[in-house]
């Protein structure tokens, strides 16, 4: 029997859609349908390069409405929403090298080796560096990582979907199942008027 993991994030994105940039246009977005974990593992440590990086997102269709976010990227491919999906049997070591591209802003990582998102458990990671963050995957289930900039605020923190899966599999599980990753996109228009989208997999339904 087939397995389903369904990681649901909650996270939103508020900004202007079509919004022209002075600085050169952002790679766009590839969605992430969560099929291939990221990644290489070798001797029971998975190693994933990650970038953050501002990205073009088209979440309905190539010719559809886009709106440029921070996203994760797998170290020299596309950004991805969601971001790159962490799969490992239990006991595995992970060690993320994670590096922060975006112009003048700090992020805080939460997720990777953490136990939740409140403030207190964040990375800080200033702008255009890196920090590598290991821990071990000694518990099996669904979870989650992402970033943020800034302390949570559902609009000020809205222009990310900084967000990904993380499957930690019994070892000798099966693993022909399918992992579908649930996000918000949140814009508010100048005029206040308050518009919700909901994406499976880096597209809306």
């Amino acid at each position: 029997m087939r397995r389903l993991a369904v990681v649901l994030l909650v996270f939103t994105a508020s900004c202007a859609v079509n919004t022209p940039r002075t600085n050169g246009t952002p790679p766009v977005v590839v969605a992430n349908d969560n099929r291939t974990p990221a990644g290489t593992v070798r001797d029971g440590v998975l190693t994933l390069d990650l970038d953050v990086v501002m990205g073009r997102w088209y979440p309905e269709a190539a010719d559809g409405p886009f709106v440029d976010v921070p996203a994760f990227a797998q170290r020299g491919a596309a950004p991805t929403i969601p971001a790159p999906l962490i799969r490992v049997p239990k006991g595995t070591r992970v060690r993320l090298v994670i590096r922060n591209r975006l112009d003048q802003s700090a992020i805080g990582l939460w997720g990777p080796g953490l136990t939740t998102t409140n403030d207190s458990s964040t990375i800080t990671l200033e702008a255009d560096s890196a920090r590598t963050v290991e821990f071990t995957a000694t518990t099996a289930g669904s979870y989650m990582y992402g970033a943020r900039r800034g302390p949570y605020d559902p609009i000020t923190n809205g222009s990310e979907q900084l967000a990904g899966g993380i499957v930690v599999d019994e070892p000798g599980a099966p693993t022909n199942d399918r992992v579908f990753v649930v996000n918000e996109w949140f814009m508010e228009k100048p005029d206040k008027e308050v518009r919700n989208v909901y994406a499976i997999n880096g597209r809306s339904w």
